[in-house]
């Protein structure tokens, strides 16, 4: 039977610390037309920009006992001890890459990996394997995801940027869960699971030095 393991990220993310970079075409470029100049300074819009930060995330994950994604889910924080909360590192970073500054791409990576270790309160069954009650479990759940995206402005002026985007989610994980003592027992596996995106975006400029996403 194929077992299936599944993430939730129940929450949103608080960023702790943020570091920025962000270009503008130079004061040499904008002089040479007077009205082009007129039109940049007052354009809001970075053209590239660089943030990384930590962020907490709330996480709830199972993992389907059954054949064809049918079954019993088992709560594997409160089976193996994983952390139900965590801080974790991300990086994001954007590029207009025209001009016009309509066009622009987006990556963003972050690590949500847990590892833990518990003695079993109940019977703990994966792939071909049996944990008993009693055992003790190291387990290791490495989750890191990466999102890219292209985004293009249908609106913008000096005040809103309105972005229609699609991309890819690619989701990598993998975990081990390994008995310690006299009875050993070890399970492994990896899936790489991309997925679609397709999303609208928009940004306002209260002023010209203060933007909200």
């Amino acid at each position: 039977m194929k077992k299936w393991l599944y993430v939730l990220i129940l929450s949103g993310s608080v960023v702790f610390y943020s570091f920025s970079f962000a270009g503008q075409e130079t004061q040499a470029e904008l002089n040479d037309v007077e009205q082009k100049t007129q039109e940049k300074s007052d354009v809001p819009w970075e053209r590239f920009n660089l943030n990384l930060g930590v962020f907490i995330s709330t996480l709830d994950s199972r993992l389907a006992i059954g054949g064809n994604n049918i079954g019993v889910g088992v709560d594997l924080e409160d089976v193996l001890g994983l952390d139900t909360s965590i801080s974790a590192f991300r990086a994001d970073v954007f590029w207009r890459f025209t001009d016009n500054q309509r066009h622009r791409l987006d990556l963003s990576w972050f690590d949500l990996s847990r590892d833990a270790t518990k003695v079993l309160e109940r019977d703990f069954e994966i792939g071909d394997s049996v944990f008993p009650v009693g055992a003790t479990v190291k387990s290791k759940l490495d989750m890191r995801i990466l999102k890219a995206s292209y985004a293009y402005s249908f609106f913008q002026d000096d005040r809103f940027d309105l972005a229609a985007s699609f991309g890819l989610f690619v989701v990598p994980l993998e975990y081990e869960f390994e008995s310690q003592g006299f009875n050993q027992i070890y399970e492994q596996d990896s899936i790489t699971a991309p997925l679609p995106v397709i999303g609208l975006r928009g940004d306002f400029a209260i002023t010209p030095k203060l933007l909200k996403g």
